[in-house]
């Protein structure tokens, strides 16, 4: 298996670690054959640990009612679907992967055809997708995602398995999946991890006992460049798009993570990321890779009851050396430090998926005693492309170095066309590439904008931020080009907003969205919540952060405080639910005077996967004032750059002359 180098310190390491061949570290190449050598050489070792929540993190110490629950659900499910606390050898994971490879081609999955997870963190979700990858194609998905968007993930990744769970106390993922049965013209089986489902459907546990333990015979082993999985981008606008991962992009990132951490064989990783984001399923890969245990912090990870509020009491437990969190979770678990817990296991714990607050990590590890190892990367780049060197110091505001045989620079562009790559410390788009760049999407439709062509025959993937990349090849993440907010044609980055909110002693977490205007397109709005008990002085806010940020323009125009930050199922902050709210605010304010309150029946803007956003508008009108209502609509509307749909519905009779009158002086008012 891959024995780790020294940790890389500078340019100079990194560039000693790529003197010899990648695969000449570690020679695997697929997950199943990772898996294979892992139980060959440790069988007996534990792979894996699970808890159902925080308070069953400690074996010796299961609450009463916890085992009542899962006494109580194993009468009525007759199957274990509760277990307070696994654990799993090598040797039994692997014989649970073969078995479960050999299931899913019971149901026609071959090296081509799909099988989709729509599971929270369960050791069986690991067991699926590794046997997934070994006989076809994985494609996870996040449970949370509106049914509609999961639908078309399944139509458009032609599912042939969906593997889910069934009718379970507080879990709403049965209800959904009840509503795409029928729907999905490929699917031929629905395969029931857990729980209870419709009399048609599979149930894991009873089918698995009738497949063969061993191994899988290594013909029938993927190829490297066998597509392996179908992760799905974060959707925050319309449908997501599925990133056509290879076997070798996946082992090719674990190994290049491998190769610059100094963890070992006897270390501990904990999985708190949801697995259906390939962060935390290469990070289960990378544990195969070295031969360490890995911890699965509960269904819902961060998000399960008691995992935050025992979190140190987890790391102490269970020996943790590292976990991979986004900065949202930093800043949660700095209202509950540590108090008197063993924390000399870890060392350290990496922040990605969004930039971390400066004061957050100065906070975090002044009070933990753990370090923080930024890192930056993308599901079209597997999972990580950078990441702060572990025998430097920390560059605080850094993503560190390219990992071991990435190329990146940053280059200015004209739309897709490279003009130049950009001198050091000057800002441009930042480009990746490598043996963990995948080959772009399902739908080529969608590469349009993937790639950038550098003149000289070299494909680039072209990440959208917005970088300088330093004489000492650290990488500055300046900004998301799809996330600045453009005021009458002067951009704005709202990192510029949030850092200078977030430097105020109340301020927890901060977001900067545009809201849509009329006369300027956008103009900054920001969202914050604040610690427990600090009262909401909004003005004091504002007047914080006009003195803090520098550019006049980039002053918002309102900040709203709100009791909890929306996030995404990662963890990080799920800005497309602010600026859906700013889009209804914008729509709600530019038709506040069309029409008495009680004609307004509602302003809803969702994800659409053709325009992105959608606002749906519904109003109250008789069939005779249809056209003056649309023509009133559009005049208000019609200035914004956003997209509505408007949906009338009849008046009440006895309303519909006095409506009619005020329709038609209100459609004659100027705008």
């Amino acid at each position: 298996m891959l024995q780790p180098s020294t940790p890389v310190r500078d340019l100079k390491d990194l560039l000693a670690v790529e003197s010899r061949p990648l695969d000449s570290y570690c020679a695997v190449q697929s997950s199943y054959e990772a898996l294979d050598a892992a139980a060959a050489q440790w069988p007996d070792k534990t792979a894996l640990r699970f808890f159902i929540d925080g308070h069953c993190h400690d074996r010796r110490r299961i609450p009463i009612r916890a085992r009542l629950r899962a006494a109580g659900a194993l009468l009525r499910y007759c199957s274990p679907v509760a277990r307070p606390y696994e654990e799993f050898s090598f040797r039994e994971v692997r014989e649970k992967v073969s078995q479960t490879a050999r299931l899913f081609r019971e149901y026609g999955v071959g090296r081509g055809d799909v099988v989709s997870l729509l599971l929270p963190n369960l050791p069986e979700t690991l067991f699926c997708l590794w046997a997934a990858e070994a006989v076809g194609i994985v494609n996870p998905i996040n449970p949370l995602l509106e049914p509609e968007i999961i639908e078309s993930i399944l139509v458009q990744a032609n599912t042939r398995v969906l593997v889910t769970v069934g009718n379970l106390p507080g879990s709403p993922i049965w209800s959904n999946v009840q509503r795409l049965l029928g729907r999905v013209p490929s699917l031929r089986a629905v395969i029931l991890v857990r729980g209870d489902g419709t009399p048609d459907c599979v149930h894991y546990r009873r089918a698995l006992a009738r497949q063969e333990r061993a191994p899988l015979p290594r013909e029938a082993w993927p190829d490297a460049d066998d597509v392996a999985s179908l992760f799905h981008t974060g959707g925050t606008t319309g449908s997501p798009k599925l990133v056509r991962g290879t076997h070798r992009n996946k082992l090719a990132n674990a190994k290049m993570l491998a190769l610059v951490t100094p963890l070992r064989r006897e270390d501990v990783g904990l999985l708190v990321l949801p697995m259906f984001h390939v962060n935390a399923a290469i990070n289960a890969l990378f544990g195969l890779l070295l031969g360490m245990t890995t911890v699965i912090a509960g269904p819902a990870g961060f998000r399960t009851a008691g995992v935050r509020e025992r979190f140190f009491d987890i790391i102490e437990q269970h020996r943790i050396s590292y976990f991979s969190a986004v900065p949202t979770i930093f800043s949660a678990l700095l209202q509950a430090p540590p108090r008197s817990q063993d924390l000399r296991s870890m060392r350290f714990a990496i922040s990605a998926a969004a930039a971390l607050p400066r004061e957050v990590m100065r906070a975090f590890e002044e009070r933990t005693g753990i370090r923080i190892i930024e890192g930056y990367g993308q599901t079209e780049a597997t999972v990580a492309s950078c990441l702060t060197p572990f025998g430097a110091a920390s560059r605080p505001g850094s993503v560190g170095l390219r990992l071991p045989f990435t190329r990146l620079k940053a280059a200015v562009l004209d739309g897709q066309r490279h003009v130049r790559d950009c001198a050091p410390d000057e800002i441009g788009q930042l480009l990746i590439a490598g043996d963990h760049v995948a080959n772009g999407y399902l739908d080529p439709r969608h590469d349009g904008q993937l790639w950038v062509d550098d003149g000289i025959g070299m494909r680039w993937l072209a990440t959208g931020d917005l970088a300088r990349v330093d004489e000492h090849g650290y990488v500055w993440l300046t900004g998301r080009a799809k996330e600045l907010i453009i005021r009458g044609g002067h951009n704005i980055d709202p990192r510029m907003i949030e850092e200078a909110l977030q430097s105020h002693p109340d301020v927890v977490t901060a977001a900067a969205v545009g809201q849509p205007d009329a006369r300027l397109g956008e103009v900054p709005v920001a969202y914050v919540t604040l610690a427990p008990g600090k009262p909401h002085h909004t003005d004091d806010l504002l007047h914080h952060a006009t003195r803090h940020i520098p550019e006049r323009a980039a002053w918002p125009k309102a900040i709203r405080v709100i009791d909890e930050m929306p996030l995404t199922a990662v963890g990080k902050v799920f800005k497309a639910k602010l600026v859906q709210l700013e889009h209804e605010q914008a729509v709600l304010q530019a038709l506040q005077d069309l029409e008495p309150q009680r004609r307004l029946l509602g302003v809803e803007c969702r994800p659409h996967p053709e325009h992105g956003l959608l606002t749906e508008v519904r109003l109250q009108a008789s069939e005779g004032e249809r056209r003056q209502v649309e023509r009133a609509v559009a005049q208000r509307l019609g200035p914004f750059a956003l997209r509505y749909r408007l949906t009338l519905e009849p008046a009440p009779a006895r309303d519909a002359l006095h409506c009619a009158a005020e329709m038609r002086a209100t459609a004659l008012d100027p705008i």
